[in-house]
């Protein structure tokens, strides 16, 4: 049971109770845990997979954040993603958010998977000195248990 299956993201997309994706439950919980701070935190999510970006957005918006959802192609990324007080990379792209897109203070979440001269965080590895608190995939998953 992955929580992918149509009837399962139709309660998520409808508000329903019900069985949620493994690893976009995990990046929620992870996110909660670094950025809560606010009652309603901007969250800017890079990426338009239905298996992980959309369901992320979901829970997020769930959970009263004010979602923006971009991705590669969007016009000016760097000057939404300064905007966010989360950040959630879950594009496909290695090296697309640069770490001064991030601004002071805010959350990133890496679901880099891309292998770049052998290293699979290398998004998070140019980021995390301006984050005051950054995820890696391996993070999400061990916040679920």
């Amino acid at each position: 049971m992955d929580g992918l299956h149509p009837e399962n993201a139709g309660r998520l997309l409808a508000g329903l109770p019900g069985l949620r994706p493994c690893t976009p439950l995990g990046i929620w919980k992870c996110s909660t845990a670094m950025a809560w701070r606010s009652r309603a935190p901007a969250a800017v999510v890079i990426g338009r997979s239905v298996l992980v970006a959309m369901p992320v957005a979901l829970l997020l918006l769930e959970r009263n954040s004010t979602v923006t959802i971009c991705h590669s192609r969007t016009r000016d990324l760097a000057a939404v993603v300064r905007e966010a007080d989360i950040v959630i990379a879950a594009a496909g792209t290695p090296l697309l958010v640069k770490g001064d897109w991030i601004r002071p203070g805010a959350a990133v979440i890496d679901l880099g998977v891309n292998m770049v001269n052998g290293d699979s965080w290398v998004m998070w590895t140019s980021t995390r000195r301006w984050a005051s608190r950054a995820c890696s995939p391996r993070h999400a998953a061990a916040s679920v248990r």
